[in-house]
């Protein structure tokens, strides 16, 4: 016989939780009304208590599974702003620029501001 192997997306399962969760409810309401012992009923509606209570731990699973991603997301766009914040705020230090911009002085070089003076006519 062969192996289904699938995987279902997300909302698939979900879908075919709902779909079991109504088939249980049914067949639970029909194993009632058939049972002719209160006590036969009880120990088959019991049966089906552990396989709903099955389905629902798989619910909030999937519920946790969400909500931790999303604090993920959260977290990890809160972290990448704060370090661009403070990269920007170590950039501003006069040490850390002096090795960044080791040939940067104040101002322009007098060499600068005598071309830009020869090229506007200035002297």
């Amino acid at each position: 016989m062969p192996v289904c192997n699938l995987s279902f997306p997300a909302r698939s399962t979900d879908a075919l939780a709902q779909w079991l969760a109504v088939r249980y409810a049914a067949a639970a309401h029909a194993l009632a009304a058939a049972e002719a012992s209160p006590e036969k009923e009880w120990r088959r509606l019991r049966e089906f208590c552990g396989d709903i209570v099955e389905l629902r731990r798989g619910d909030h699973s999937a519920e946790r599974l969400r909500l931790e991603r999303e604090w993920l997301a959260l977290d990890r766009a809160n972290t990448d702003q704060a370090r661009e914040k403070l990269f920007w705020e170590w950039v501003k230090r006069p040490d850390v620029r002096e090795k960044l911009f080791p040939n940067q002085r104040g101002g322009l070089s007098r060499a600068t501001i005598e071309k830009i003076e020869r090229e506007l006519k200035l002297v």
